[in-house]
């Protein structure tokens, strides 16, 4: 559910009515404000793109064993500096390329994969039992106010809902033509994060069915090693 928060808040952010015409937020909060607080727009942007860039590496060395097994940490460096230079190099041309190579990964590989786990399975009991056993998916938890999970599940929700102008998120905004083609794109966008969320949680519940407990560094080897084989 508070995947699903995410996927609201890109209506949200359709709905407000983006500043276009502005290459950054920090300039936006700069017009608004002062320099000072666009100072730490800035950095409160750079910040996270850090990490979120790291985690890109992380997973990008991981695919590189999995493919090529034991690799140096050079050629893992190597790749990391292909990525940083296409992005340097070709400009938004290449990121909006890397979008759509994205957009095909989460919006049709994912459903496709589910699929195929599930067309895997021996018989489909174990996975309807697991529904009607399991208290992860008993729908009147929901309301039991004395489950902690559900006020962490209903934080994390509200945190998610909250709209964010992360500098790759505007950056694509200001591509837009207009608010019409930005509220469009959020649409669509919130309707494909709602199938990406609710098939990964198929696919987790499917592998949950057979009785695998992986902790989560471990879900990708699982899922290439057993299914995608």
């Amino acid at each position: 559910m508070p995947g699903l928060a995410d996927a609201i808040s890109f209506l949200i952010i359709g709905y407000l009515g983006p500043f276009l015409g502005k290459l950054s937020i920090a300039e936006v909060m700069g017009d608004i404000y002062d320099d000072k607080v666009k100072a730490i727009s800035a950095i409160s942007s750079i910040i996270p793109a850090i990490g979120n860039i790291a985690i890109q590496f992380s997973v990008l060395s991981f695919l590189l064993k999995y493919l090529l097994g034991d690799i140096s940490f050079y050629i893992i460096a190597f790749s990391c500096c292909i990525v940083i230079l296409y992005s340097v190099l070709g400009g938004i041309r290449a990121v909006t390329f890397t979008d759509i190579l994205q957009f095909a990964t989460f919006g049709i590989f994912i459903p496709i994969l589910a699929l195929i786990i599930w067309k895997s399975l021996d018989n489909t009991n174990s996975f309807v039992e697991l529904l009607n056993t399991n208290q992860l998916f008993n729908y009147r938890e929901l309301s039991n106010i004395n489950n902690p999970k559900v006020l962490d599940a209903f934080l994390v929700f509200l945190f998610f809902l909250i709209p964010g102008f992360d500098p790759a998120l505007f950056q694509r905004i200001s591509m837009a033509k207009n608010i019409s083609q930005v509220t469009k794109a959020c649409i669509i966008t919130a309707g494909v994060t709602c199938l990406v969320y609710l098939c990964l949680d198929f696919i987790g519940t499917l592998v949950l069915s057979e009785g695998i407990i992986l902790a989560s560094e471990d879900v990708l080897q699982e899922i290439s090693d057993n299914y995608l084989g």
